[in-house]
C-alpha cells in the first residue's frame, strides 16, 4: 500500500490556547504615546506561507475575541480604525492611524497571546496603503489561499468587515476597503475561471484517503463537526463512491440528526465517537473547538480495539482539534490543514492560468480606491466651501429681502435663483480644481489652504457609504453569501 509522505508537527508543550481568552488587564501590553503625522492605513499578518501551524493556532481569533481585541488596539495604539481577519490559515490586523507602526502592532499582538516578540515578528508580513489594498484584495479573490480561488474566504473577508462596524472600530477607510476587496473577490469569480472547478481543503482530504485505503466503498467514517466544512466532506466521500454508513457526531446532537437526515449518515451522541474510533476507518475533524478533542489516549485506547487495521485522521481545524502526539502511534496516519497542502495544490493547472486576468481586476480595484482615498480629504473641504458660500448668501439675502418688498413676488423668486446660480458659477472653477487635484493625490496640501482661506472647521468622518470608491458603492458588504455554486468550501 502506498502511503504519502506526511509530517507530524510534534511542539514540546501544549500550544493549544482557548482562543476566546486573553484581555489587556491580564496581560502585559505596549502602549504607545499618541503620534502626529498623516493618516496610515497598515496591514500586518501571518498566514501559512509565513508562520506555522502551531504559532497560527495561538493567534486565531473568534468573534468576541476579534471585536475585543480591536477595541484595546485602538486604546493601546493610538488608532482611528482597526479590523481583525481572521481564518485557519490567517490572522491579520487592518489599521489606520497617525503614523501606525507594524511593530506596535505586532508587540501589542505578542503580549496580548503572551509569545515572544521577537518569534512573533520572524514570521509577520507588513503592508502599508495601497500594497495593503492590493493585499486584501487578492485575499478577496483566493489568489493568497492555500487554496487557489477558493469560495469562502470571501464570505470571511465580509464577516470581518461586519464584525469591526458592530464593534465601532471600523470607519470610512477601512469600510470602503473592505467593500473594494469584496468587490474584487466577486468581480475575480464572476469574470474569470478562478475557482471553476472543484478543489478545496475538502477534496484533499477525500484525495488523501484514496490514497491510502484505494477504493473507499468498503470503507467507514466519522465526521467531527456538523458545520459547513464537516457537510462538504461528508458529500465528497459519498461522492468518492463510500457506500457504507457515515456517523457524524457533533456536541449539539440536534445539528448532528439533521445532517445525517440530509447526507445519509447516522448522528451519534458527542460522547459516543471515542468508542466509534474502533470501528471507522477515516475521521474527520472539522469543529470550531478551541482545545485537543481527540487526544492521543483516545486513540490509544481504540487502537488496541483495531488489531493493527490503519486509521486515518484528517484534522482540518485551527486551532488543531486532534493532540499531534496520536500520530507517532502505530498504524496511525494524522495530517492536519498544512499537511493536506500538497495534496490540494494537484489538479490547479486551469485555475492558474486565470490568475493574470485576476491580477488585472485587482489592479483597477485598488486604483478606484486610491482615487476614492486621495479626493478622501478634499471632499469635506468642498463641501465647508459650498456651506461658507451658502452662509453667506442667505445672509444677504435676508438682509435684502424686505428692500425687495416691493417688487412682484415672481421676481423677487427670480432674483433668489439668480444668487444661487451666482454662487455656484462662482465656486465652480475652484471646486473643478480642487476635485482634480484630489483625483491625481495632490488634494491635500492645498486642503488646508482652503480651510484656512474660509475659515472652516476640521471634517468630521465621511460616510464610507455615501464615498464609497467607485461601483463599490453598490457592491453592499452584506450582499455577498460567500457560498460555492458547487458545493466547494474551504476555511482558507
Amino acid at each position: 500500500m502506498r502511503v504519502p509522505a506526511r509530517v507530524n508537527h510534534i511542539p514540546p508543550g501544549n500550544y493549544c490556547y482557548d482562543v476566546t481568552m486573553g484581555s489587556a488587564a491580564s496581560h502585559d501590553i505596549p502602549t504607545t504615546e499618541p503620534k502626529s503625522g498623516p493618516m496610515t492605513l497598515v496591514t500586518v499578518g501571518f498566514n501559512h506561507n509565513t508562520a506555522p501551524i502551531e504559532l497560527r493556532e495561538r493567534l486565531a481569533f473568534g468573534a468576541s475575541s476579534a471585536a475585543e481585541i480591536s477595541l484595546a488596539l485602538q486604546n493601546h495604539c493610538s488608532l482611528t480604525e482597526c479590523a481583525i481577519l481572521s481564518t485557519c490559515n490567517r490572522s491579520e490586523i487592518y489599521a489606520v492611524g497617525t503614523d501606525c507602526q507594524a511593530q506596535d502592532l505586532v508587540r501589542f499582538l505578542a503580549g496580548w497571546r503572551e509569545v515572544d516578540s521577537a518569534e512573533l515578528q520572524s514570521h509577520s508580513y507588513e503592508y502599508r496603503e495601497a500594497d495593503a489594498v492590493r493585499h486584501l484584495c487578492r485575499v478577496a479573490a483566493g489568489l493568497d489561499s492555500m487554496v487557489l480561488g477558493e469560495h469562502q474566504v470571501l464570505k470571511q473577508v465580509k464577516d470581518a468587515a461586519d464584525q469591526a462596524v458592530e464593534a465601532h472600530t471600523s470607519g470610512p477607510v477601512l469600510g470602503a476597503l473592505f467593500r473594494q476587496a469584496v468587490t474584487a473577490g466577486r468581480r475575480a469569480r464572476s469574470e474569470t475561471a478562478i475557482s471553476r472547478g472543484a478543489v478545496s481543503i475538502s477534496h484533499a482530504a477525500v484525495e488523501l484517503a484514496r490514497q491510502i485505503f484505494g477504493q473507499l466503498a468498503g470503507c467507514r467514517a466519522l465526521v467531527l463537526g456538523a458545520g459547513e466544512m464537516g457537510e462538504i466532506t461528508l458529500k465528497l466521500l459519498r461522492s468518492a463512491g463510500m457506500r457504507t454508513s457515515i456517523m457524524i457526531s457533533n456536541r449539539t446532537r440536534e445539528r448532528a440528526e439533521e445532517l445525517a437526515q440530509r447526507c445519509d449518515g447516522v448522528g451519534i451522541e458527542w460522547d459516543q465517537f471515542p468508542a466509534a474510533l474502533a470501528e471507522v476507518d477515516i475521521v474527520i475533524v472539522s469543529t470550531s473547538a478551541p482545545h485537543y478533542i481527540v487526544k492521543a489516549d483516545i486513540v490509544r485506547q481504540a487502537m488496541r480495539a483495531r488489531r493493527g487495521r490503519h486509521i486515518l485522521l484528517v484534522d482540518i481545524s485551527v486551532p488543531r482539534n486532534v493532540d499531534p502526539v496520536a500520530g507517532a502511534l502505530p498504524d496511525v496516519f494524522l495530517y492536519n490543514i498544512d499537511d493536506l497542502r500538497d495534496v490540494a495544490h494537484r489538479n490547479l493547472g486551469d485555475r492558474a492560468q486565470e490568475v493574470e486576468k485576476v491580477e488585472q481586476i485587482i489592479a483597477e480595484e485598488v486604483e478606484r480606491f486610491r482615487i476614492w482615498q486621495n479626493g478622501l480629504g478634499v471632499a469635506p473641504a468642498i463641501v465647508g466651501m459650498r456651506q461658507f458660500a451658502e452662509n453667506v448668501r442667505q445672509q444677504e439675502w435676508d438682509r435684502l429681502e424686505n428692500k425687495l418688498a416691493h417688487l412682484p413676488e415672481h421676481d423677487r423668486v427670480a432674483i433668489e435663483a439668480w444668487t444661487h446660480q451666482f454662487i455656484n458659477k462662482l465656486l465652480h472653477q475652484p471646486m473643478v480644481q480642487l476635485k482634480a487635484l484630489g483625483v491625481n493625490g495632490k488634494g491635500y496640501d492645498r486642503v488646508e489652504v482652503v480651510r484656512e482661506l474660509f475659515g472652516l472647521q476640521e471634517p468630521a468622518a465621511v460616510s464610507s457609504a455615501a464615498e464609497a470608491p467607485g461601483t463599490a458603492a453598490k457592491a453592499m458588504v452584506g450582499s455577498e453569501t460567500g457560498r460555492s455554486t458547487d458545493g466547494e468550501a474551504d476555511s482558507c
